[in-house]
């Protein structure tokens, strides 16, 4: 009776091993894609980019492909973390050689072709544009052309450094926003974000404000401008199927200014007019120096921006030497930070410090940024 009582128990071990055993399995093979996937963003591993998210990337060109894959990888695995994303404006998100046909297609920044277009078509508005410039002479667009290419360096004498960049946004000075607005509006019609912004980058920029990323935009153009732009762009450009850009975080306000851009322009007076004063938020400094250029420039406002917002920087795109410090700041610090530079010229600081950091920097060249059909 003993020996028949063991072999029972013998028996039932072995039926309950049986089916401990099967549920592991079932275990395991439920388990496996969430392990391997967990797995997979630890080491870093690539992220399969989807077509929806990145509409204007051409995805069957294998380097291309390869570039964006880094580029969705960091974003996938940075997803919901508390860290501050850096874009430049002019060369990394739009064109900065459009061909004015007003001045024979001479090639100029997005926001020097605004002025150019605007003094030519002043007559078109119901206001002054450029208060500043209507001397007596009545040599309105003269004025604001000769101006301009002082500032872009198309005269043979131009503006360097600090000079430069609080003499830039003297073109708003005595307009009100609104109508700094209505005419950006007006020359968009005519100059057009659908031919001359890098969509592909703003698909970038799209997909990290939808991942809950912190982005701003530092440039050299008033931050307005680049503001008024955007705001088109999320109003007339389609970015997947039937969905628009959406860049509301961008422009929304912060404590510190009245968007998440950080450029040169001037103070807003009480009567909401642009004063001549240069808005120096951003770019104030301990030692109160007023260089906005090099590493007083770009690099200073991110720290400023890390200050106030409590977070570090871990991504920055550009496209120029005017962009080498701050990613110079931000992925020398740490090798958790990531970059994209934009075409940057052969044999340019930026393009020499990307190349040996190419772990850490993905360069795109010009086919990288030839946006593709929906």
């Amino acid at each position: 009776m003993i020996i028949w009582a063991r072999l029972q128990a013998h028996a039932l071990s072995h039926i309950t091993y049986d089916i401990k055993k099967d549920n592991m399995k079932k275990l395991v093979l439920l388990l496996f894609p969430l392990i391997t996937l967990f797995t997979l963003q630890l080491s870093g591993a690539k992220s399969e980019p989807l077509h929806t998210d990145y509409p204007h990337w051409n995805f069957e060109n294998s380097k291309t492909y390869s570039k964006l894959e880094r580029i969705n990888s960091f974003i996938e695995q940075n997803r919901n973390k508390e860290f501050l994303a850096i874009f430049d404006w002019d060369g990394t998100i739009y064109n900065e050689h459009i061909p004015v046909k007003e001045l024979n297609d001479a090639r100029y920044s997005g926001q020097a072709a605004y002025h150019i277009w605007t003094a030519i078509n002043s007559d078109a508005f119901p206001f002054k544009p450029f208060p500043m410039f209507w001397t007596k002479d009545g040599k309105f667009a003269e004025n604001v052309i000769e101006k301009n290419n002082f500032l872009e360096g198309h005269a043979n004498v131009t503006a360097n450094g600090y000079s430069k960049f609080t003499q830039i946004p003297l073109f708003t000075s005595g307009m009100t926003p609104q109508e700094f607005e209505i005419t950006i509006d007006e020359y968009l019609k005519q100059y057009r974000p659908d031919q001359y912004a890098f969509l592909p980058m703003l698909d970038v920029l799209q997909k990290m404000l939808d991942e809950g990323v912190n982005v701003w935009i530092i440039t050299g153009s008033n931050h307005y401008f680049v503001g008024y732009v955007l705001k088109y762009i999320q109003e007339n450009i389609k970015y997947s199927g039937d969905k628009y850009y959406n860049f509301q975080s961008i422009l929304s306000p912060t404590e510190k200014s009245v968007m998440h851009i950080a450029g040169n322009g001037m103070k807003l007076m009480h009567n909401k007019r642009f004063s001549a004063v240069y808005d120096n938020t951003f770019t104030q400094n301990p030692e109160k120096k007023l260089y906005i250029v090099d590493r007083e420039g770009k690099e200073i406002v991110v720290k400023n921006l890390e200050k106030w917002s409590k977070a570090k920087t871990l991504f920055v795109a550009g496209n120029s030497d005017g962009d080498l410090w701050d990613s110079e700041y931000i992925l020398e610090r740490s090798t958790k930070g990531f970059g994209i530079a934009v075409n940057p010229t052969q044999g340019s600081k930026l393009r020499n410090f990307s190349k040996h950091h190419e772990k850490q920097i993905v360069l795109l060249n010009a086919k990288d940024l030839l946006s593709q059909q929906q």
